[in-house]
C-alpha cells in the first residue's frame, strides 16, 4: 500500500502545476526515480515529462536536471520496458530545454537504436 501512496503523491494535478516546481516536490520525485516498484518509477517519469513539456516550467528545472540527470539516463535500461521507454521520451523532452547530455550519456541512448527491443527504439 505504501508504494501506491507514493505513486499517487507524485501525480501532478492540472490545476496547480507551479506547486510541483517547488524544491520539496521535485526532490521527492527525484527520490522516487529510485523506487523499487516500477509503477512508482513510471509515475515519476511521466510527471517529469509533463513538467519538461512546458517551456516555462522546464526552465525552472535546471537544478533538478543537474542533480537527477544521471539517474534518468540510467533508467533507459530499467528492467521494466515501459519505464525504459518513458525514460527515453523524458530525455527527449529534456533535450528540448537543456543541452545536458554528455557524450557518454548519448552513447547509452544511441545503443537503444540497435537494441533487440523495438519499443525502446521508438519512444
Amino acid at each position: 500500500k505504501q508504494w501506491y501512496q507514493r505513486r499517487v503523491a507524485i501525480t501532478p494535478g492540472k490545476h496547480l502545476p507551479s506547486h510541483f516546481l517547488k524544491d520539496q516536490y521535485l526532490k521527492y520525485v527525484g527520490w522516487t526515480l529510485h523506487d523499487r516498484h516500477a509503477e512508482v518509477r513510471l509515475k515519476s517519469v511521466l510527471a517529469l515529462q509533463g513538467l519538461y513539456m512546458i517551456e516555462d516550467f522546464a526552465q525552472q528545472l535546471e537544478l533538478f536536471t543537474a542533480r537527477f540527470k544521471n539517474r534518468i539516463v540510467e533508467m533507459v535500461h530499467d528492467k521494466e520496458e515501459n519505464v525504459a521507454v518513458q525514460a527515453v521520451k523524458l530525455i527527449s523532452f529534456m533535450l528540448n530545454s537543456f543541452d545536458v547530455l554528455e557524450n557518454a550519456d548519448w552513447e547509452v541512448v544511441y545503443q537503444l537504436v540497435f537494441a533487440k527491443n523495438g519499443h525502446l527504439c521508438h519512444p
